[in-house]
């Protein structure tokens, strides 16, 4: 997933293009963003495997012998709940995500304020 990343969105800036805090905000970003997108692709392999084995207990429901219903119920419980598990794991994603984008957005606020800091110390002569 990395090359691809890098390939389709480019590498990370050198030191030269780019002060540290924000190649190491970007370098952030960009790691969540690849965290959640290999998340993507295993949700929708296991959506599909989900509708696989949904498909499958319907057709056994279908020629299922009488007095193997339980047995049946239960493939479908353990189903659902594998399901559910996988819903959990992208909704954590999902807040890593955003958790992400709220310390990018407060990198940006600090080298703001940091710069800030700096013209006034440039403008004054430090004394504020």
């Amino acid at each position: 997933m990395g090359s691809l990343f890098t390939n389709a969105y480019g590498p990370l800036p050198t030191p030269a293009q780019a002060t540290q805090i924000h190649v190491q905000a970007i370098d952030a970003g960009d790691a969540s963003a690849q965290a959640s997108m290999q998340m993507s692709v295993m949700a929708d392999a296991a959506a599909a495997s989900t509708v696989q084995v949904a498909n499958s207990i319907e057709s056994q429901a279908l020629t299922t012998s009488p007095g193997s219903a339980p047995q049946l119920e239960a493939q479908a419980l353990a189903s659902e709940i594998s399901s559910m598990a996988i819903e959990h794991k992208l909704l954590a994603v999902q807040l890593r995500s955003e958790a992400a984008r709220l310390a990018y957005n407060g990198a940006q606020f600090k080298q703001a304020a940091t710069n800030s800091g700096n013209a006034v110390q440039g403008v004054f002569g430090g004394a504020k």
